[in-house]
């Protein structure tokens, strides 16, 4: 479909939001009593080294094997692009900076939930 910004927009949103949900799971569910001391022998080093040589693998593999230059040029497509870069932040510029603003709250308020959470345990 040739719409490679638009692809590249979503990857990045829903790399920001998986950011922030794996920010407020470690936030909130902080337990500061369990002492974790990672060897260097620990069984999830293993797998977490075996896990990333095969992804890595795999996208070499599928880059190397993607045909490049295969495609024809698109014509006027830096005229769609300036036309979504425009409507972005024109006609949908509040709607960008609320979703901002609240995903700013929500961290905010995420780190103040948890240092609350750690004082409360620090007194006791």
């Amino acid at each position: 479909m040739d719409a490679q910004f638009i692809g590249f927009s979503q990857i990045l949103v829903y790399l920001g939001a998986v950011t922030i949900l794996i920010l407020f799971t470690v936030l909130l569910t902080r337990n500061d009593e369990i002492e974790v001391s990672p060897g260097r022998d620990a069984p999830g080093n293993f797998i977490a080294v075996f896990i990333s040589v095969i992804t890595f693998v795999m996208m070499a593999v599928i880059v190397w094997l993607t045909p490049q230059g295969a495609q024809e040029p698109v014509e006027n497509l830096d005229s769609g692009i300036r036309k979504l870069g425009e409507l972005l932040f024109s006609e949908y510029i509040v709607p960008i900076e609320t979703i901002a603003l609240l995903l700013t709250a929500a961290l905010i308020g995420a780190v103040l939930i948890a240092m609350r959470e750690s004082g409360d345990k620090e007194q006791s």
